[in-house]
């Protein structure tokens, strides 16, 4: 009896493991905790130092005179850094909304922070977390939307000086509950001893911050890898090309230069745009990867530019520029 002969797997053109809301989020805090010790480092090396002046310092400066002015500097640093993480989260959830299809379209005002009717302030950073991970059940830990609650709490009052508006008593009682759990999950972390320095209105120290910083990443990747778990691999590449031709600077020419030879090599432009918005090539993805395989990409892609322009609704003209 002859051997049965599997059919070899279709070779995949393009998996995804990250949004392009990810990837923004990266940009603005994927490295804060580094960047700002190196900052620490670089303070306490120039309190025992000879100061070396850059090159392009064109102005007067003077060392710090005293322990208040050194302190004062450090707090500068860490102020930028917590802004950093908070405008991370806040460019996180409006890219979200901007690639068709990947929320839930109710979504889209809160994901903005867009006020609703009725309300007399927009929505905060948590509350909008909070919201998208309502939406999304068991996908985020409570003990990390009450964390994201505390640093944009402790922004307020840190960085803006604005007291108005302090942990409700649910949030702080929640944070008390999740001692435990950030000490397990986050290496040995005191939230406890967080939480005191803030109701202290005292600054956060690195340590602090970096636990504040890991509950915003593991919050953005549970959601990310939620989101593309439940797409569909073909209608997510096209609806994440509409999101790049919508970001683009001129539409029409982005298209034209995309579709303009036409066939293969109007699908490799596509796969190279898709790959800076968080698509890989890596054969060693998840096995929870959303997939798209060659045949789905020339059955999506392999457009000339009139269809190309029909598909996607733009107008191309003779007249367009290039993009390149």
């Amino acid at each position: 009896m002859a051997k049965k002969v599997k059919s070899p797997p279709q070779k995949h053109y393009i998996c995804f493991e990250s949004t392009p809301a990810s990837q923004a989020f990266r940009r603005t805090a994927g490295d804060i905790t580094r960047l700002l010790s190196t900052l620490y480092v670089a303070l306490e090396t120039l309190e025992v130092n000879d100061p070396v002046r850059p090159d392009d310092l064109s102005f007067g400066w003077s060392m710090p005179s005293g322990p208040k002015e050194w302190e004062e500097t450090r707090n500068f640093a860490l102020r930028g850094a917590i802004v950093a993480i908070v405008d991370g989260l806040d460019q996180y959830m409006r890219v979200l909304s901007r690639v068709p299809g990947l929320v839930a379209p109710e979504l889209d005002n809160v994901l903005n922070g867009r006020r609703g009717p009725g309300e007399e302030r927009r929505p905060t950073i948590a509350m909008r977390l909070s919201t998208l991970s309502t939406r999304y059940l068991g996908v985020v830990r409570d003990e990390h939307i009450a964390a994201m609650d505390l640093l944009t709490t402790w922004r307020n009052t840190f960085v803006h000086r604005d007291y108005r508006f302090g942990l409700s008593s649910s949030v702080r009682k929640s944070l008390v509950n999740s001692e435990l759990f950030f000490s397990k999950e986050h290496g040995g972390a005191d939230i406890l001893g967080t939480l005191s320095r803030f109701e202290a209105r005292k600054p956060p120290t690195i340590i602090d911050l970096s636990t504040l910083v890991s509950s915003a990443q593991r919050i953005a990747r549970a959601i990310d890898e939620h989101l593309l778990q439940i797409q569909n691999g073909p209608t997510y590449a096209k609806s994440l090309f509409r999101y790049a031709i919508a970001a683009s600077d001129n539409a029409e020419a982005f298209v034209k230069h995309t579709f303009e030879r036409g066939g293969k090599q109007s699908v490799g432009r596509v796969h190279s745009t898709l790959l800076r918005l968080g698509g890989s090539n890596d054969r060693n993805h998840s096995p929870n990867a959303l997939v798209v395989t060659d045949l789905e990409m020339n059955r999506l892609f392999a457009l000339s530019q009139t269809n190309a322009a029909e598909v996607f609704g733009i107008s191309v003209t003779k007249a367009a520029a290039h993009r390149r």
